[in-house]
């Protein structure tokens, strides 16, 4: 539209030059341009002088003192020439007035000075408005993370002050701890996943390694979240996928759990599956899709479809409604951008939910993914062999006194002798 614009007024210019006729006089060494031509141009000298002042008017928040008095002398000055050019008409101001035009152009629309100012201007705004969102968020969050807070603090306090506890009541206080704390665990993990993607300082990072390996931590970690006597999980994949990547592990581990996770936790019965293919998209590069099915959840299109600005909309009432696993579907969306992925999300109402993940990953060896059922199985076993490392001696330097207790009870198990210490220096001497 722009060009067939530009061409129509080129050709009106080039037709009125030749049709209209000018005529001009000279007085000593001056010449005194009249005739309808002459007036046309001058009519169309305002026409730019106008286009002009309505940009610079847009764009006055963008030009500084100097500019904005520059362009209004400027304007008196050309107003002026029209002015003596009509009551004295020996004045030529043709050469006056297209300076003046330059001039304009300068100051309202060429202006590095302004162009600096309007991108500094607009980089102040955005940022100002990240960190109002930001605030917004964790001020609605608040609710969210005081409710597995309190729970904590309560049912901590209720075990030390209470006296002779039974010990069913001790384990079932103790179970919901441990629940309230993974709650509020996997809160501030999402906050802080979404303050990262949030800041542009989540970046992409790849490398090579290897699919079974992601598969394998996949079934150990959903599988050890399974406490439902009527859920199953089970992993199938295509024995001809590539097994030699090169990409963002990490992220798309993280991403996968997270599709994962939601489906096992909202699934009472039936069965949750891991679908795995590939299809080739060019010599270097493998097309993978992970099909997550799950029977007897069917979330709603829109909370899947939640954005980080719907959670900063909602009032506090209707915030109440937001938990960690909506914050991580936006996280997972996220990663997705940043990795090139794509997610497609299937609700079927009294089936359950299908998240379609498609990643493009770049090969890097030949060997293909096999019998992934036989390889897990194999690997659980080795992994979970009971170990007995009688006469072994270990050492734990931690200056957070409750970590080394955690630690300490979770190595008992296997016979280890243990000693702590606080600082780094005493870890030497040791």
């Amino acid at each position: 539209v722009i060009i067939i614009a530009i061409g129509i007024v080129f050709l009106t210019h080039l037709l009125l030059s030749i049709f209209l006729p000018l005529t001009y006089t000279k007085s000593g060494d001056i010449f005194i341009f009249k005739g309808p031509l002459y007036w046309y141009l001058l009519l169309w000298e305002a026409v730019l002088l106008f286009d002009t002042l309505y940009f610079f008017i847009k764009n006055k928040e963008n030009a500084d003192t100097l500019a904005k008095i520059l362009y209004a002398g400027s304007m008196l000055s050309m107003i002026g020439s029209y002015v003596v050019f009509y009551f004295i008409y020996e004045f030529n101001c043709e050469p006056f007035i297209q300076a003046m035009f330059i001039l304009f152009l300068y100051l309202s629309v060429e202006s590095q000075d302004a162009n600096l100012i309007k991108e500094f201007n607009e980089s102040y705004k955005h940022a100002k408005e990240s960190n109002e969102l930001k605030s917004e968020f964790i001020m609605n969050m608040s609710h969210q993370l005081r409710t597995p807070m309190n729970t904590i603090l309560g049912f901590s306090d209720s075990l030390l002050t209470t006296e002779n506890l039974a010990q069913s009541e001790l384990i079932d206080d103790t179970l919901n701890i441990e629940i309230a704390s993974k709650r509020l665990l996997d809160l501030v993990n999402s906050i802080l996943d979404i303050s990262k993607l949030e800041s542009n300082k989540e970046v992409l990072n790849n490398e090579d390694y290897n699919l079974d390996t992601i598969i394998y931590d996949l079934s150990s970690n959903i599988n050890s979240k399974i406490d439902k006597e009527n859920l199953m999980f089970s992993i199938n994949a295509n024995e001809n996928c590539p097994n030699n990547l090169n990409g963002d592990d990490y992220k798309i581990s993280k991403i996968l759990n997270i599709f994962l996770s939601n489906a096992v936790k909202y699934t009472n019965y039936g069965e949750v599956s891991l679908n795995i293919s590939s299809r080739q998209v060019d010599t270097e590069n493998h097309e993978f899709t992970f099909h997550i099915k799950n029977t007897g959840h069917a979330m709603k299109t829109e909370n899947f479809e939640r954005s980080f600005e719907d959670l900063i909309k909602l009032n506090s009432t209707a915030n109440n409604d937001i938990d960690a696993d909506t914050l991580k579907i936006i996280v997972a969306k996220g990663l997705l951008n940043i990795i090139g992925g794509s997610v497609e999300f299937i609700n079927e109402p009294g089936q359950g939910t299908q998240y379609i993940v498609k990643v493009t990953q770049k090969i890097t060896g030949p060997n293909e993914l096999g019998n992934i059922r036989e390889k897990i199985q194999t690997k659980h076993e080795l992994t979970y062999q009971k170990i007995d490392l009688t006469g072994k001696r270990a050492l734990i330097i931690d200056d957070t006194k409750i970590n080394s207790i955690i630690l300490e009870r979770l190595l008992k198990q296997y016979n280890i002798e243990i000693e702590t210490v606080i600082n780094a220096r005493e870890g030497i001497d040791k």
